[in-house]
């Protein structure tokens, strides 16, 4: 869920408002010097601020970007971010023990239990979300989530379309 969230905040204008109420830099080879001086009431007091217009932003970005959009096959192009470490998507941080024993589950859930139903109703069952074309960007071609879904679980259609290539 929080993954799904993060792709449609990147994708909207959200981080950009983020970014343009922040402070100003103090100094130009640190554009977070602003924000680094604040003590945590102005902190508060800055969030406090922020949240009318950041309300608007919000507003906006489901009007240009409609949250129904945002499932995990809505674009191929974008969705190819899920591959990379992409920081308005991906925050890394170190855990400690206690993070170790909860592991992936406790922070993005526990898998579907019917994982092929799902990957198979992903790929398949979008209606014209499985056969809209897109371009993924690690290669050259055009492509639909029914296609790659295909190809990867019929080694012949795999072949036929990977010769030459």
């Amino acid at each position: 869920e929080i993954s799904r969230k993060l792709l449609w905040v990147a994708q909207t204008g959200l981080l950009r408002c983020v970014a343009e109420l922040l402070p100003p830099a103090k100094d130009e080879s640190d554009p977070f010097s602003g924000l680094r001086i604040l003590d945590t009431k102005q902190v508060l007091e800055l969030v406090q601020a922020m949240h009318q217009k950041l309300a608007e932003c919000l507003v906006q970005s489901i009007t240009d970007s409609p949250i129904a959009d945002a499932g995990p096959s809505f674009d191929g192009q974008r969705n190819n971010c899920k591959f990379c470490v992409d920081p308005a998507v991906f925050k890394m941080k170190y855990g400690g023990l206690e993070d170790f024993e909860k592991g992936v589950r406790e922070l993005v859930g526990a898998p579907h239990p019917q994982v092929w139903d799902e990957i198979n109703k992903e790929h398949m069952q979008r209606g014209d979300e499985s056969t809209r074309s897109f371009h993924p960007g690690n290669y050259n071609t055009e492509t639909c989530s029914r296609n790659e879904f295909l190809v990867v679980i019929d080694s012949a259609r795999g072949k036929e379309v990977s010769i030459g290539k």
